[in-house]
């Protein structure tokens, strides 16, 4: 079993129980990606986070410049394709948004993804509203299973 499908019939086999927010970690050869969700069903969940951490050593010569502009060249899969919005290489941490967030009204929505150095990337969703200057808010978002596994991919891959 490739670890796409692994991912995927963990989470189609998943059955949180109570009040969330629960997580589900699924291992994957280097890597193992944890999902934070408020509910789980046979097809989708309602994620609060995915988590993408290296397990193994990286790949020598791996930057955080590298590893950041691979997944935004990579995220035309995602719902809303991410860009490179910060990159501090003294401390280690780069920053992804949706590259074209999207509107509903005076609300912005938009994934952001937080990298640290080579071995760690967290997404999450936030909302805001425009017109009133609120702060942003963390907002959960429904994926299907398989675009779950589609965003471990994004991310894993160099």
């Amino acid at each position: 079993m490739n670890p796409t499908d692994a991912l995927v019939q963990a989470l189609e086999s998943w059955q949180p129980v109570g009040v969330g927010p629960h997580r589900q970690t699924t291992a994957q050869p280097g890597w193992q990606t944890t999902v934070t969700a408020d509910a789980n069903d046979s097809l989708a969940t309602r994620v609060t986070e995915v988590t993408i951490a290296r397990t193994a050593p990286a790949p020598e010569g791996s930057t955080l410049k590298g590893w950041a502009e691979s997944i935004a060249a990579k995220s035309s899969n995602l719902p809303e394709p991410l860009a490179v919005h910060e990159l501090d290489s003294d401390g280690q941490t780069a920053v992804l948004r949706s590259a074209k967030p999207s509107r509903k009204g005076d609300r912005v929505g938009y994934y952001e993804a937080t990298l640290k150095g080579t071995d760690e990337a967290k997404l999450r969703r936030y909302t805001s509203n425009t017109a009133d200057h609120t702060p942003r808010e963390a907002a959960p978002f429904v994926l299907t299973h398989e675009a779950i596994a589609k965003i471990a991919e994004t991310f894993v891959g160099e």
